[in-house]
C-alpha cells in the first residue's frame, strides 16, 4: 500500500502512477507556466472538476505562449533595428 501524504505526496499526484508530476516537470527542465500546466493537466480526473483543472493548465499555457510571441517580436525589432543601422553605416562609408 503506497503512503500519501496531503502535502509532500498527495494521493491526486501519485495514486497508481510511476512517475510525480514534479519529478517530469525538474527532469523535463520545465519553467515555471509550463510546470503549471503538465501539472495541472496531470490532476484531470483526480482533483477538482476536469473543467476547471484544463482552463487553469489553459492560463499557464497561455501566458507561456505570449511570453514567446513577445521574446520573438523583440528579437525581430532588435534585428530590424541592426539592419538599419548597417545600411545607414553602409550609406555614410559610400558618401
Amino acid at each position: 500500500m503506497e503512503n500519501f501524504d496531503i502535502v509532500n505526496r498527495p494521493s491526486h499526484y501519485c495514486e497508481g502512477r510511476k512517475y510525480e508530476p514534479i519529478e517530469v516537470i525538474k527532469d523535463w527542465d520545465l519553467n515555471f507556466n509550463l510546470g503549471n500546466v503538465v501539472k495541472y493537466i496531470s490532476r484531470v480526473g483526480r482533483k477538482d472538476d476536469s473543467l476547471q483543472e484544463l482552463k487553469k493548465a489553459r492560463v499557464y499555457l497561455d501566458h507561456e505562449i505570449k511570453y514567446i510571441e513577445k521574446k520573438r517580436e523583440k528579437l525581430k525589432d532588435t534585428l530590424e533595428h541592426l539592419s538599419a543601422m548597417a545600411s545607414n553605416n553602409e550609406n555614410m562609408e559610400e558618401k
